[in-house]
């Protein structure tokens, strides 16, 4: 029984591991110019933030919803509304489009060492 528990607490991810700077991935070259967020930001207080390169930047709060045996399916709430995103190894989706604002497409995001 207790080996049991501990391989389960051993493939739950920690807070930890999910907090840190994710950036946009291939952005098509026709929304290149257009202002985007190019950078997500989790924090340990359970607040967000997406910038765009201007400096301009959307905040909410952020929590763990679930997880799945390969993924983690992470809640963002904003302005009464929410989205959610798959966190796969440091590659996060989202799995709706335009939900942040119009220039807000289902992006991929990286998790960068910055």
């Amino acid at each position: 029984m207790v080996i049991i528990s501990l391989i389960i607490g051993c493939n739950k991810k920690h807070k930890e591991d999910i907090v840190g700077l994710y950036e946009v991935d291939k952005v098509p070259w026709e929304l290149s110019n257009k202002e985007i967020y190019y950078y997500l930001e989790l924090r340990e207080d359970d607040v967000y933030k997406l910038k765009k390169l201007n400096g301009d930047s959307l905040k909410g709060h952020w929590y763990i919803h679930s997880e799945e045996k390969d993924s983690i399916i992470i809640k963002f709430e904003f302005d009464n509304n929410y989205i959610v995103g798959k966190l796969k190894g440091s590659t996060l989706l989202f799995k709706e489009p335009d939900v942040f604002d119009r220039n807000f497409s289902n992006w991929l995001y990286i998790k960068t060492n910055k």
